[in-house]
Formats: C-alpha cells, sequence, structure tokens
C-alpha cells in the first residue's frame, strides 16, 4: 500500500468488502519496528460499522466547509514527539475569544483525555498505524477556493513522517478536496460484473477518472464470502440479480461461429483436404434416408434410360481442365447413405433459383470434382483452385417435370 490509498465504486458494488478482505485483514499477521521493538500493526477504523477485526475506533465528523471552524489548528506535535495524551481548550485569539485545543500534562487545569477524532489524527497517531475512513466525502468536502485549508487536511502531506497510511472509501474522487486528490496513489475502483459475486478492480498509480480505464491496470476479484461476517455492510442490503446485457446475447453466438470457423480454416482443411490425385473421403452428408427410387414410365423404364428418380439424374459433362462442369450453377446437399459400407451422398442441382436435377456424388468425382464433408450438413467442393462451400437445402423447392414420360407417370403434363 501506498501513503493515501484510495478505493473507490458506487453503492453495493463491493468496495468495503474489497478493502476488508484484502487490506485490513492482513494486517493481523503484520508487525512494524517500534523504537527497537516489534509490535502489531495497529488499525483505526473510522466509519466501517460492526467491524470485527481488531482496531480501535475514530470518529470521524461530517464537515460543512462554510461553518467548519479549525480548533485543533493550535494542537501541536511534531513527527518526532511522542503521541498526545492530554489537551485542553483554551483561549487562542484574544480579540475574538476563539477557543482551540493545545496539548497538556495531565494534572493541568481543564486537562483532557485526547481523543481520537479525524480532525487531530496527527496529535495521537503512532508509526504503524493504518487509518480506514469508509464515506470519506463527508469529511473532506471540496471548498471554495480562498478558503483557509483545515489542519487535518494540511498535515496530511506530512503523513508519511508519522508513519502512517490511510485508506480512503468513497464513491467518486470528485466528491473529495482537491488536496486529498493530489495527495492519493494508488487509485482503485471496485465495479460489480452484472449483479454477479464478480468483480474487475481498476487501478491507476495516482488518482484519476474511473472512466479512464484504457489507462488503469485491471484484474478479476471475486467476492470473498469468508469476510461477509467480518463487518455490518449496510441497514438495508441491496439485492443484485444477474443481468446479461442485450449485446451478449447477439456477441456470444458470435464469436462460437468465429471461433468454429477459424478451426475449420485451421484444422479443418488441412485434416481433412485429400490426397493429391485421389477422391476425398466422405462421410454421411446428412442423415440416412431412403435412397431415390427410379420412376417408371408406361413402358416400365426409366426415364432415359437409367435408374433415378422423379428429377431426373443428370449426367456430369466430359471433364475439361479449361471449364468447370457445373460453373454457374448452384449445388446444395440433400441426403446420404451406405451401399455395402461405401458412403454415397447425392445433391441438387439448382440454376435461377430453381431446382433442375440431381446429381450423384460419383458423378461429380467423375466429372474432375473432389467433395470434403466438414459437418452433417456442410462440405466442401474443390475443381481445380476452386472451391465452393455446400450447405444442405431441400429437394422440392420447385417442382418441374423430369420428362414427358415422368409426367404422365403422375397424371399431368407441364
Amino acid at each position: 500500500m501506498g501513503v493515501h490509498n484510495l478505493v473507490t465504486g458506487l453503492n453495493g458494488h463491493g468496495k468495503t468488502l474489497f478493502v476488508v478482505a484484502t487490506k485490513l485483514r492482513p494486517l493481523a499477521d503484520q508487525t512494524v519496528n517500534y523504537k527497537g521493538r516489534d509490535i502489531p500493526r495497529r488499525l483505526v477504523n473510522g466509519g466501517i460499522p460492526e467491524l470485527l477485526l481488531d482496531h480501535e475506533l475514530m470518529e470521524v465528523p461530517e464537515i460543512d466547509p462554510e461553518v467548519f471552524v479549525d480548533e485543533w489548528a493550535t494542537a501541536l506535535r511534531n513527527p518526532s514527539d511522542p503521541p498526545i495524551q492530554f489537551v485542553r481548550r483554551v483561549v487562542v485569539n484574544s480579540k475574538s475569544q476563539a477557543l482551540g485545543w493545545v496539548a497538556c500534562g495531565p494534572d493541568d487545569d481543564g486537562a483532557e483525555p485526547n481523543i481520537c477524532t479525524a480532525v487531530n489524527w496527527w496529535t495521537w497517531c503512532a508509526p504503524g498505524d493504518v487509518i480506514v475512513i469508509d464515506e470519506c466525502q463527508r469529511l473532506f468536502r471540496p471548498m471554495a477556493s480562498g478558503r483557509r485549508i483545515p489542519k487535518f487536511i494540511a498535515q496530511l502531506e506530512t503523513a508519511r513522517h508519522y508513519g502512517v497510511e490511510f485508506i480512503y472509501m468513497t464513491q467518486h474522487p470528485q466528491l473529495l478536496h482537491v488536496n486529498v486528490r493530489n495527495l492519493v496513489g494508488p487509485h482503485e475502483d471496485v465495479r460489480r460484473i452484472f449483479g454477479t459475486a464478480r468483480c474487475m478492480v481498476y487501478q491507476w498509480d495516482k488518482v484519476s477518472n474511473p472512466d479512464r480505464i484504457n489507462k488503469a491496470t485491471g484484474r478479476m476479484w471475486q467476492h470473498d464470502k469468508t469476510a461477509y461476517g467480518l463487518y455490518k455492510s449496510s441497514q438495508l442490503h441491496n439485492k443484485f440479480s444477474m443481468r446479461l446485457p442485450l449485446a451478449a446475447f447477439v456477441l456470444i453466438p458470435a464469436l462460437i461461429g468465429t471461433g468454429y470457423f477459424f478451426w475449420w480454416l485451421v484444422w479443418g482443411r488441412s485434416h481433412h483436404a485429400p490426397a493429391p490425385g485421389a477422391p476425398a473421403a466422405v462421410s454421411t452428408a446428412a442423415a440416412p434416408s431412403t435412397p431415390p427410387q427410379p420412376a417408371q414410365n408406361a413402358s416400365g423404364a426409366s426415364p432415359g434410360g437409367r435408374t433415378g428418380s422423379a428429377w431426373p439424374v443428370t449426367e456430369a459433362d466430359a471433364y475439361r481442365l479449361d471449364r468447370e462442369p457445373y460453373a454457374g450453377r448452384g449445388l446444395q446437399i440433400e441426403g446420404g447413405y451406405e451401399v455395402n459400407g461405401k458412403p454415397v451422398a447425392y445433391f441438387g442441382l439448382v440454376q435461377d433459383g430453381q431446382r433442375i436435377a440431381t446429381v450423384t456424388l460419383a458423378e461429380l468425382v467423375h466429372a474432375g470434382y473432389s467433395y470434403t464433408a466438414v459437418a452433417p450438413c456442410a462440405g466442401l467442393l474443390r475443381f481445380g483452385d476452386r472451391e465452393r462451400v455446400l450447405s444442405c437445402g431441400q429437394r422440392g423447392v420447385v417442382e418441374r417435370a423430369a420428362s414427358p414420360a415422368a409426367a404422365a407417370s403422375s397424371g399431368s403434363v407441364t
């Protein structure tokens, strides 16, 4: 920790829990060497209610800068002097009859024990003290320029000489006096994530606008449940429900899809690419289905004298190196099955948005294509250095008669 540590965060975001769990509880195992002997570090608590850690209480008054009278401005103590034990109230200005506190002995008239308050911290502090002030904006309100700075603020400039450290907690640094802000370092901002028990903690080496997270170092912090019972959080506990922003419902599927695409691009293509000079291995392209049955004409023969479905089976053009057989036409995956343990797939040929024919995998390979199944309903079709991605489509997109014989078998002619 530094000499002046600032922790900010909105109400209910866990800044007090963060301070108790990460900064105050570890003090139980720390010591400081004072006058040749190691003594435990003393925690002075100003504002954390019902803190169960060993500590001494400090009164933190709420200061109104417009009416505040600094009665401790006359209390003098050098950093090398021992803490002031007794004080008394005396007239410090004979003209205005203003009163102020000064150090005295226990037997002096009007002597009173010196009480720990935030406005006289330099009179009673000891080396190794850690002074924590919750809701510190009540003490360090901004003041109009030109007003005299109270001594309890001015003395913060020499806090290091007294051997003490401060931890300030507030909602926003702009709520504090400019002199306090100028002394702060480091500054940490605690933000609860979507109402969960996780927080992002952003840190700057000096006080900063919490919105400037691009200049901060950030880390994730999980709420420490073991620290819940070490203090009383508030009179009214705010309950947060986990709420993801709408953008998350779009971003998460997009990230998954992008990840799969790069996996396929880097790993899938290299591991499923066919060997040079050989057809690519093909897995079943879709759910097992009944292979297309031939449509018989009146004479009992299939159209064109070959086996096929109600759609004509188009023979592939002769393989030519300078022209792709099905260039300008679309292909869609329509089914797959096995014959004698070998995968067979068939595709729909689409032209001008209409399905015009059925093409088998064997015909595509015979025509010079290679095919690789990359998913149950996706595949890569290659011809030379050209490549296209195929996906599943429905057979009955557009009904069109295959031939007069096929039309006659259905009882109508188009």
